[in-house]
């Protein structure tokens, strides 16, 4: 099982490289199947990102990228 974070307002979950339906319940990801030795699991979580701009106050980053996380 895998915790959804909060943010998470979408998810693709796949098993060998095959997208894989997934039961979700109160923000957990379940997987219901035979596992084998070499199984991959590949979980995407979208998010969307902006770019801001420093405060003054933090004039050593002032020519510095800066992201975050959009709500």
């Amino acid at each position: 099982m895998v915790l959804l974070p909060a943010w998470a307002r979408s998810h693709t979950l796949k098993v060998n490289g095959e997208t894989v339906a997934s039961d979700v319940r109160k923000g957990w990801v379940a997987l219901h199947r035979r596992w084998a030795a070499g199984d991959s699991i590949e979980l995407n979580m979208p998010m969307t990102v902006e770019r801001v701009t420093m405060p003054p106050e933090f004039k050593d980053y002032r020519n510095l990228p800066v992201l975050r996380r959009r709500k």
